[in-house]
């Protein structure tokens, strides 16, 4: 049986290394460099699987559903938060029935948002065009890396005074750069400015926010000919990576078969010689190989793997071998901790949901700034919310929340956690982006625009009240505070004359908190 193990595990190393050719548009057989996974898991359709939206309206439902987390067979798009929180599930056809017995059962409301998958994505997939490496960058369609990074180089010539681009570090499978837009603009303001970081692409299929990034970005490089927005670059200068994990983002569009790939592409592999371990780790060993691979936001230093992340190899939320892991993890880790004196806020944003999440996702407890957090959150970041609530004002139910991110899932080794307990950064969110209507992570691109232009209306408004918080207008400004008027005409000029004010959602702080279990 040794034997066996040995010559398996020598078999998946040799497969690794061996050389295979680059993905071409959507051919389905040559979607991954790791062969082996490609035939033992990725060779599959999605035809018959469907995405249940299911509704928990008292505890007793939401701890059922929170116990189907645990079945491996199930894909929670997203997790059981609360009650009168949505829930997607995705079953395949074999499982189907089950679920609904289970879901019928327990009197749970549902719905389908999806009859079959394999067509809706077939129907919002990358086109090749958009996939080519010389294809033109535009916000209706999603690009891949090769793209994304051409359009900074761009900007980077056109806007010379003002853009700087670099990398922060290498990707772990691919050795791709990981690239850091900064924007500057030392012709007004002060000349020693704070900072605000802000990622995307931490997740692979996430696509919509790397897409929204690269508006924001947009956004800021024209921010200066607006007298509306213009305080933007007076008070700030802004530290952007629109895709942090570059090569599951790319391998997610490499074929309709990967398209709703989360982790990096990392085998993680052990850095200790086989023979003195014991056999179950070299299972633990092969199965990094088979299923490569780690959840990036499972993988940061602080509180690593202190729940609502594991140690499976195969796992969605796989924490990875070691805490930090991950280049991409230390990448990002290393930069913000030489930076974080200059930084004062760190935003990341995932998909999807339509929510604001503060710290702390490893545990219960709250930071000691939870009520500075939670002021600025609901107050400033509300704009993101407005299209979402104004669409279901009538409804009881509303879509779009600012809570303690322990309340969605409990979610360790996560990089607003370090950002703001490791490096100290004051004021960290992680910002989810709709879709909460049938799309989920296949929100088609021809939302990409609105999404962009609601999230951009949020930061107008959170960068002027961050701007009056620390004292910037007084300081760069004589003692003459306009960041209000600066805040409510921005707000103005990007967001529809009836939104007058934002109701949010903010989750009981009675509700239990959410079990710590593998997702």
């Amino acid at each position: 049986m040794v034997l066996r193990f040995l010559c398996l595990l020598l078999l998946v190393n040799l497969s690794n290394n061996a050389p295979v050719p680059e993905p071409q548009s959507a051919d389905e057989q040559q979607q991954t460099k790791d062969p082996i996974f490609r035939t033992a898991l990725i060779n599959q359709s999605f035809k018959g699987y469907k995405l249940i939206r299911a509704l928990p309206d008292d505890q007793e439902k939401l701890k059922v559903l929170r116990a189907l987390v645990l079945d491996p067979s199930l894909d929670f798009w997203t997790f059981p938060a609360g009650i009168l929180i949505p829930v997607d599930v995705l079953s395949p056809p074999e499982n189907l029935q089950a679920l609904e017995e289970t879901l019928k059962r327990n009197d749970i409301s549902y719905r389908f948002i999806m009859e079959d998958l394999d067509n809706e994505i077939d129907r919002t997939m990358s086109t090749d065009s958009a996939r080519s490496p010389i294809a033109d960058f535009t916000f209706s369609e999603y690009h891949g890396t090769k793209v994304i990074y051409r359009q900074l180089d761009d900007w980077a010539d056109r806007y010379k005074d003002l853009v700087s681009i670099s990398s922060i570090g290498k990707s772990s499978h691919d050795q791709q750069d990981i690239r850091l837009l900064t924007i500057s603009d030392p012709s007004i303001g002060s000349a020693q400015k704070p900072a605000i970081f802000i990622d995307g692409g931490i997740h692979a299929r996430e696509w919509i926010s790397p897409a929204t990034v690269m508006y924001i970005a947009r956004q800021l490089l024209s921010a200066k000919d607006n007298p509306d927005t213009r305080f933007l670059l007076e008070y700030f200068d802004w530290h952007i990576v629109p895709v942090l994990n570059p090569d599951g983002y790319d391998f997610s569009h490499a074929g309709r078969l990967n398209r709703l790939w989360r982790k990096n592409r990392s085998n993680a592999p052990s850095t200790t010689g086989i023979f003195g371990r014991r056999i179950t780790l070299l299972t633990d060993q092969l199965s990094r190989h088979i299923c490569p691979g780690v959840d990036l936001n499972r993988n940061f230093e602080y509180f690593w793997k202190s729940g609502g992340s594991s140690d499976w190899a195969c796992s969605e939320v796989y924490a990875g071998p070691a805490a930090g892991s991950e280049s991409e993890t230390k990448a990002l880790s290393s930069y913000l901790l030489l930076n974080k004196d200059k930084f004062k806020s760190y935003l990341t944003f995932h998909s999807y949901g339509r929510a604001i999440l503060l710290p702390w996702g490893h545990t219960t407890d709250l930071p000691a700034t939870y009520n500075e957090l939670l002021r600025m959150g609901m107050q400033k970041f509300s704009p993101l919310c407005w299209r979402a609530n104004q669409l279901l004002r009538q409804s009881i139910v509303q879509i779009c929340y600012i809570i303690h991110a322990n309340l969605f899932y409990i979610a360790s080794g996560g990089s607003d956690d370090f950002a703001h307990g490791t490096a100290g950064i004051p004021y960290a969110y992680t910002i989810e982006l709709p879709d909460q209507g049938t799309h989920g992570f296949l929100l088609p691109p021809s939302e990409i625009p609105n999404v962009g232009k609601e999230t951009f209306a949020g930061i107008v408004a959170y960068a002027a009240e961050l701007a009056k918080t620390l004292n910037l207008s007084q300081k760069q400004r004589g003692g003459e505070d306009e960041t209000s008027k600066d805040k409510k005409d921005a707000v103005n000029s990007v967001l529809p004359a009836e939104v007058i004010k934002i109701g949010v959602e903010v989750a009981s702080t009675t509700l239990a908190s959410v079990a710590q279990v593998e997702q």
